[in-house]
Formats: structure tokens, C-alpha cells, sequence
């Protein structure tokens, strides 16, 4: 696997490297339209990384490797940081219980830190409800 990723990171150096030297050529207008739709595929692949971590969360595939997490898995096997890797998760599994946010997320709405964030605050608040419920009783 390692040579694998090793190849594919030259493979991906040398296509940022020829992007590069294409961005410099490009007038104003060109240059700021190319990158309204960078920005907009940089959105479309976001959702597309929570749809697929969303069903290799489904199906567990994390623990078939070397990795008893998702937020191992997305660490070891993808490079995220410890950071990137549970925004991501939260805006997953917030993404599942509420699909409608795909739109904003799509639209620059909203990003994976304010989806982190969202996430965080009704964890809170669903465990302060269930302590409140667990103390009247």
C-alpha cells in the first residue's frame, strides 16, 4: 500500500504542478470563473467524502484493517488530522439525521466546521435533556 499511495501522491503533485503552470496563463475573467468552479467541485466532493464515509461507517469497514475507528480509520488511511477527521464524521452523521443540509452545504451555506459545531451543540443538548428527564424521575 505504500507504494501505492506513493504513486499517487507523485501522480497528483504532478497535476498541480501542470494546473499551476495553466492558472498563470489565464486572463482575469478566466482565472476568477475557473476558480468559482474549483470552489464549486471543492463542495460536490465534500458531500461525495461524507456519502462514502458514511456508508463505510454503515458497513463497519473500518474495523476489517488495521483500525478500530472511524476516526482512526480517517486518520490512518486518508491523512486527516485528528481535527479534520471528527469535523468530518460529525458533519456525517449529521448529514444522516438531517439530509435537507446537503443544499447548504452545496450552496457555501454551510461548511464542515459549522456542521462540526451544529453537531457538538445538539449532543449537548440531547444529553442535558436526558439528565434533566433522568432527575425528574
Amino acid at each position: 500500500m505504500a507504494k501505492k499511495s506513493y504513486v499517487i501522491h507523485e501522480r497528483m503533485a504532478h497535476q498541480n504542478r501542470e494546473l499551476e503552470r495553466q492558472v498563470r496563463k489565464l486572463g482575469d475573467q478566466s482565472l476568477l470563473s475557473s476558480m468559482d468552479t474549483a470552489v464549486q467541485r471543492e463542495r460536490e466532493s465534500t458531500i461525495a467524502v461524507l456519502i462514502f464515509l458514511r456508508e463505510v461507517d454503515r458497513r463497519r469497514l473500518y474495523a476489517e484493517g488495521d483500525t478500530s475507528s472511524l476516526l482512526e480509520f480517517c486518520m490512518k488511511r486518508h491523512g486527516y488530522s485528528e481535527h479534520q477527521a471528527l469535523d468530518r464524521i460529525a458533519a456525517m452523521r449529521l448529514l444522516k439525521e438531517l439530509p435537507e443540509l446537503e443544499e447548504k452545504i452545496e450552496s457555501g451555506a454551510l461548511n464542515l466546521t459549522q456542521l462540526g459545531r451544529a453537531r457538538t451543540f445538539f449532543n449537548r443538548e440531547a444529553r442535558s435533556d436526558h439528565e434533566i428527564s433522568s432527575a425528574e424521575n
